[in-house]
């Protein structure tokens, strides 16, 4: 697998305890929490591509960046609905 397979995985696996963590934070749930997840998998799938080198402003699509964010947040729910969910 190269990095930029391995980046959204790795994005995914943190996500959720980020996303709990800023829930607490701000007090959130329902849709105020699921708009706080799909966020913060948009953030973790563009730092993904900064750091996988895929990410030039100039040419970035949105297509590239809401793909990147939809493995980040596929991989999240995955992770919270089998190891969080309550």
């Amino acid at each position: 697998m190269e990095l930029e397979q391995i980046l959204p995985v790795v994005a995914g696996l943190l996500g959720p305890w980020l996303i709990n963590f800023l829930k607490g934070l701000f007090s959130l749930d329902g849709k105020g929490a699921l708009w706080l997840s799909a966020i913060t998998a948009v953030g973790l799938g563009v730092a993904s591509m900064q750091i996988a080198g895929d990410m030039v402003w100039e040419v970035a699509s949105v297509e590239a960046i809401l793909g990147q964010a939809a493995e980040v947040f596929a991989v999240a729910t995955l992770v919270y609905k089998q190891f969080l969910a309550e």
